[in-house]
């Protein structure tokens, strides 16, 4: 395990981009805290990116951010489909634009048949981050297809999960990656109004 320390300047709490640059492959990011900037860090880097989100209200919601009105942001959900990932990749090389793509696990397949399409390989074209890693484990007694991204996931040359509350991970291809923990330096703990 690796640990990053996060503190506050000025008062305010740092954010994860501020303490690390980009997130590093092969690694589970554990971030304690929601809200640090890790999914914010990976639209902002210097890269292609497919970020794999648990639901369409999050994708949907980052998108339509004003802080991300100019990241070339493209949601993929229930009524995206690949010719439709497909033109948003055309119009992002044409304009010199990172491909920055969110999707859900059961759209992940759209995604993969459109850089199939574009002569493109999502394994080695982009960096796969897995965002929210737990709900993989969480939901998958009532999402048939949740999981399904997870085997080309491994096979991805670039790629992490994150998760402020990750679950411990049994699948031995898990062996390789680096637990990177975000160790807050401030009392971060919030008293709770239970009704």
């Amino acid at each position: 395990t690796k640990y990053i320390k996060i503190g506050l300047v000025d008062g305010k709490r740092q954010y994860l981009t501020e303490v690390l640059l980009t997130i590093p492959t092969n690694t589970i990011l554990y971030k304690k805290l929601t809200g640090l900037g890790a999914t914010y860090g990976e639209i902002k880097a210097n890269r292609n990116s497919v970020i794999i989100e648990p639901n369409k209200p999050v994708i949907i919601g980052k998108c339509n951010d004003p802080k991300h009105c100019d990241d070339n942001l493209f949601g993929v959900h229930d009524n995206i489909y690949a010719e439709d990932i497909v033109r948003y990749m055309i119009r992002s090389q044409k304009r010199g634009k990172h491909i920055k793509i969110i999707t859900t696990p059961e759209s992940f397949y759209k995604v993969r048949n459109a850089f199939e399409d574009m002569e493109m390989d999502v394994r080695f074209d982009c960096f796969l981050l897995f965002d929210e890693c737990h709900k993989v484990i969480k939901d998958s007694g009532f999402r048939e297809y949740v999981s399904l991204p997870m085997d080309l996931f491994f096979e991805c040359e670039h790629k992490a999960l994150v998760s402020a509350t990750p679950l411990e991970f049994t699948d031995p291809r898990f062996e390789s990656f680096t637990m990177v923990e975000v160790v807050p330096t401030f009392d971060y703990v919030q008293n709770l109004h239970i009704i």
